[in-house]
């Protein structure tokens, strides 16, 4: 039998990681896509969440701050040491192709979960005592999971939604014209 390997992109997660270390903007795209489980390499694994780490800490997302956060976590080894960090800089990504890295990122991440999910479902068809109906609608479960979570929402928070609005309605306030639109040019209206 020959050896399969997991489905993975080495490539497209050292792009993923590299746009976060260089442009902080993509990392907050990244960060509401891609979860430290859909990284394959245990390296860019333990950087990818140093880095959501020091964001959820509000911290600056740079070399210096995740080599600090990975020393502190005891993992910077894990990662590769400072000069695979250092190398992953070197590779600046464009932002159209980050996004389509991040895709084959989860595209791989998801392959593996059905993956998963299809031996477990293999191994509960030969070792189960329960009746087939029963096995199938577990199997079906462990699948329609996997395609939920690809399924993307529209949806907002509502807090999002009210926070950004407080903070426009604030920006009116404190502004010094009272012109809260295109301004017409008949001062009269």
């Amino acid at each position: 039998m020959t050896q399969r390997t997991l489905p993975g992109n080495y490539e497209a997660e050292r792009s993923v990681i590299g746009a976060i270390l260089v442009d902080p903007e993509l990392a907050v795209e990244i960060f509401s896509v891609l979860k430290a489980d859909d990284f394959l390499d245990r390296k860019h694994r333990a950087i990818y969440e140093a880095c959501v780490e020091l964001d959820s800490r509000s911290s600056l997302i740079d070399l210096v701050t995740i080599n600090a956060e990975l020393e502190r976590s005891g993992r910077l080894e894990d990662a590769g040491g400072l000069e695979y960090l250092a190398a992953l800089t070197e590779e600046i990504p464009t932002a159209s192709s980050v996004k389509s890295h991040m895709e084959i990122v989860r595209d791989k991440a998801l392959l593996r979960k059905l993956l998963a999910a299809s031996n477990e479902n293999m191994r509960e068809v030969y070792e189960s005592t329960d009746d087939a109906k029963t096995v199938l609608d577990r199997a079906e479960t462990r699948v329609f999971r996997i395609s939920e979570s690809v399924t993307t929402s529209d949806f907002v928070a509502l807090k999002d939604l009210v926070d950004k609005g407080i903070a426009s309605f604030e920006r009116l306030r404190d502004s010094q014209t009272y012109i809260t639109g295109v301004p017409s040019g008949f001062a009269d209206l």
